[in-house]
């Protein structure tokens, strides 16, 4: 951004004495707030960076001076006349900065001063309305409350900060495009501002400015009769030797030029030059009066081309050469060569690249662009991609994105990408990346059309992410969400994937796939709940509520459906859900699930691969209703249908499995009754497993678990003479057996067959690691026999030997019941 207005740093210089003299300063506080601001040397600043630091010290000082309630008068005043210095100071770097920061950073400076300012405003507009409202209805004379600090003191700090806000408004607003609504708020508060200070400064110096920076402020808006009259009061109350006289009589000139009275600018200009001679005009002056001039010679040379008779060729590339010096001795005045060359590309398409230059080829370029031209636009960005030119640099983002957008147009997809993801790379802030994240997305969805490989599937996916984080249209995002989504799920990522369905709309072709998955993890969570024990929480009761509406839901989108599609396979799913609804719900309504379920393989013949939920299902519900023979009859059907053997296995595994975990629980809660039926159960499963693993030798390896398995529910269910059998019968076959010596020693135990105990667990101690949990767990049954045999000093010695070797005893339950028996043994507690 060019500001073409100069610094003003002599008006802050200048409003700092008066108001020194206007105001006296009171004690200041040694506070460490106060000294911290009066530190800060702006004149020194000479970065962005450093001034941002400034910016945020006397922000962070306000706020804080308001929370602990020390924003004492002098400490508000310090930090205005601080800001009001920045301000310059921020205009002065910019105008000085080799190279241009982006406009948001820019801004940034402004909009963080105006939070400074504007906070010490409000402070004290409220401080005098809280005065107007409580203490002056109470007052019978209040003259001498009027010149009391009290009232003045707020005052004067609303006049300082209404000034500087002004002027920081000004320069802020210039940063904003002309149709912004933002922009003319700041104006119009700035035009608000200066006229207060008409009024509160009876200073000349301060009312000239005040009144020139409001006429600067009415040109923005284009109120150009209130700039003139403005300016004009300025030049009348000031000598020309005052450096305001030059700018005000540059502004006159600009604001004719401005308003088309190009003869009257012209003839102002040649006026002012004459009277301000000697070198009495600063460089950065002097460099914004040729632009200037330079415009105003092309204005009235447009207008008057045709009277002079000369070749228009010969005309515009004179003139192109004029703008083309002048942006040599000054780079702010490319955008006038721009501009020229843009609104009369006819005249110059043909030129080389070397007779237009690097402006020139960007002007021609964007109006290709703009033409829909797209395949002669790339050529002249592909070339411009390579400029080093200072001024190209500085566009150089928009260059990838225009280049990216006419490669799109042309169907170059990869050629686009490219182009989009330097930009993303270089310029990862630009205003264009939102756009660019748009056509990024079509770029890389086509690609990946065109070439179905994992490369550019996983560009793909980065499009996605670029595009539905930073691209503000809307359209074909819901399709976006649902790609991301099944990427997610793929990567078993389930609650990404979850958040990313949730977002597909109706306008996806794979809306009813979203909300399945949703509906499908939803279930899912019910059911883990119901097998966590919270079955009736709240949230159990919340989750099966929303996901019974969505099911609803589900199956009517999927019934009203008009795309010609076979729904059964989608019917089978819905039939699945509803009864896994039913079973994990709230109540547990299992005959509801089973009426869903019933005939489930007549209705869904060739969905075959949903059978086995179907059976799951059902054999669920008859366990949770305790209808055994019906459950006996599914396991005896099941196994003279025509499946495969891992289907077998999987589903008689899983039933005998939820036989015996069932049992288990219900004897842990004392309901020994129906714990028996549950390991009935569970055992003639079990048998069918094993027949079919001693026949299979695909499950032979499983044959030895599944034995330990059935010894263990006999041994619960104290048929100690099987259990006993099974484990003889393991160590037969395995006499290292670790499973089988250890259980068999547990029942000699029961039996109180103390001496085969001790051979069982000394056969079984032998070859273990020492410390490892068998180790502990032999010597402590050692022990513990020892103890029962009346043999309490061998006893003692085991365990006194562990608690030397290993004293930490593995683990703390194991610690608590192995001092117990130690106390007991050896007759004392061990210290």
């Amino acid at each position: 951004m060019n500001l073409y207005f100069p610094s003003i740093k002599n008006a802050a210089f200048l409003l700092l004495l008066f108001l020194i003299f206007y105001y006296p300063c009171q004690k200041v506080e040694a506070s460490s707030l106060s000294g911290d601001v009066s530190k800060l040397k702006v004149d020194q600043i000479s970065s962005f960076k450093k001034m941002k630091a400034a910016l945020d010290l006397l922000k962070s000082s306000s706020l804080e001076a308001k929370k602990k309630n020390q924003f004492t008068f002098n400490l508000q005043k310090l930090i205005l006349l601080k800001s009001g210095e920045c301000i310059s100071k921020i205009v002065e770097i910019e105008q000085q900065a080799a190279h241009q920061k982006e406009r948001e950073k820019d801004r940034a400076l402004f909009l963080t001063n105006r939070d400074t300012i504007k906070g010490v405003l409000t402070w004290n507009q409220e401080k005098i309305e809280d005065l107007q409202e409580n203490k002056l209805d109470q007052m019978e004379n209040t003259t001498n409350f009027f010149n009391s600090p009290e009232w003045q003191q707020p005052q004067y700090l609303i006049s300082l900060s209404s000034y500087w806000l002004s002027w920081n408004g000004y320069y802020s607003s210039l940063f904003y495009p002309a149709n912004d609504v933002y922009r003319k708020d700041l104006l119009d508060e700035a035009v608000d501002g200066f006229s207060r200070s008409l009024i509160d400064f009876k200073e000349e110096s301060i009312m000239a400015r005040s009144l020139f920076g409001r006429a600067l402020c009415y040109k923005e808006l284009q109120k150009y009769d209130k700039a003139i009259y403005d300016i004009n009061s300025v030049i009348g109350r000031i000598k020309r030797d005052n450096p305001l006289y030059v700018r005000s009589r540059y502004e006159k000139v600009m604001i004719s030029y401005l308003t088309g009275n190009y003869e009257s600018a012209s003839s102002q200009l040649k006026i002012f030059r004459e009277e301000v001679s000697g070198g009495n005009i600063p460089n950065v002056m002097e460099a914004r009066l040729k632009k200037l001039q330079v415009k105003i010679i092309l204005a009235l040379l447009e207008k008057d081309k045709d009277k002079k008779g000369e070749s228009a060729k010969k005309y515009y590339f004179d003139a192109l050469q004029e703008l083309k010096k002048l942006v040599e001795s000054d780079k702010n005045q490319a955008g006038e060569l721009y501009r020229f060359v843009k609104e009369h590309v006819k005249m110059f398409s043909d030129l080389s690249y070397t007779e237009l230059g690097p402006i020139g080829n960007l002007a021609i370029a964007d109006w290709d662009f703009d033409q829909k031209q797209y395949a002669k636009a790339i050529v002249r960005y592909k070339h411009l991609l390579t400029s080093s030119d200072p001024l190209i640099k500085k566009r150089m983002d928009d260059v990838y994105f225009r280049s990216g957008y006419c490669l799109c147009k042309k169907e170059h997809w990869q050629d686009a990408l490219a182009s989009f993801e330097s930009l993303f790379n270089k310029f990862p802030h630009s205003s264009s990346t939102g756009k660019a994240a748009c056509l990024y997305y079509v770029a890389a969805n086509n690609h990946y059309k065109e070439n179905p490989e994992k490369s550019a599937y996983t560009r793909y996916i980065e499009a996605i992410k670029i595009y539905l984080k930073r691209c503000n249209d809307p359209k074909d995002k819901s399709e976006a969400h649902f790609q991301l989504g099944k990427y997610y799920q793929d990567k078993e990522k389930t609650e990404k994937a979850l958040k990313e369905f949730s977002l597909v709309g109706k306008d996806s072709p794979n809306y009813l796939e979203a909300r399945y998955s949703i509906v499908t993890s939803n279930v899912d969570k019910l059911e883990s709940l119901n097998k966590s024990g919270l079955r009736r929480s709240g949230s159990t009761k919340k989750i099966y509520q929303d996901t019974k509406r969505q099911l609803d839901e589900y199956q009517k989108l999927m019934l009203n459906q008009e795309d010609g599609r076979d729904t059964k396979e989608l019917e089978a799913h819905i039939t699945l859900l509803q009864a896994k609804l039913y079973i994990y719900s709230p109540e547990g309504t299992y005959k509801k699930a089973l009426k869903k379920l019933d005939g489930f393989e007549r209705k869904f013949p060739l969905n075959r691969k949903f059978h086995l939920t179907a059976k799951s299902l059902r054999m669920e519900c008859y366990q949770q209703l305790q209808m055994f023979k019906e459950a006996k009859e599914e396991i005896n059907s099941f196994l003279k249908e025509d499946v495969a053997n891992s289907d077998r296995w999987t589903f008689l595994n899983e039933c005998a499995s939820n036989f015996y975990e069932e049992a288990k629980r219900l004897r842990d809660k004392g309901k020994n009754s129906p714990a028996k039926q549950q390991s009935e159960m569970a055992l003639m499963v079990y048998r069918k497993l094993s027949s079919i693993a001693s026949e299979n030798k695909s499950y032979k390896r499983f044959y030895d678990s599944i034995q330990l398995r059935m010894a263990e529910i006999y041994r619960d269910e104290n048929q100690i003479a099987e259990a006993k059998a099974i484990y003889k019968e393991i160590l037969k076959r395995d006499p290292r057996s670790a499973d089988g010596m250890y259980n068999l020693g547990l029942i000699h135990e029961k039996e109180g067959n103390w001496e085969e105990a001790i051979v069982t667990w000394r056969k079984f101690s032998k070859g273990l690691k020492t410390g490892s949990y068998y180790w502990f767990e032999s010597r402590y049954r050692t022990a513990k026999v020892l103890n029962q045999l009346d043999r309490r000093d061998e006893a003692c010695e085991i365990t006194t030997m562990i608690h030397v070797l290993h004293p930490e005893l593995r683990d703390e339950s194991f610690k608590k019941k192995f001092m117990e028996l130690q106390k007991e043994v050896c007759g004392k507690e061990e210290q």
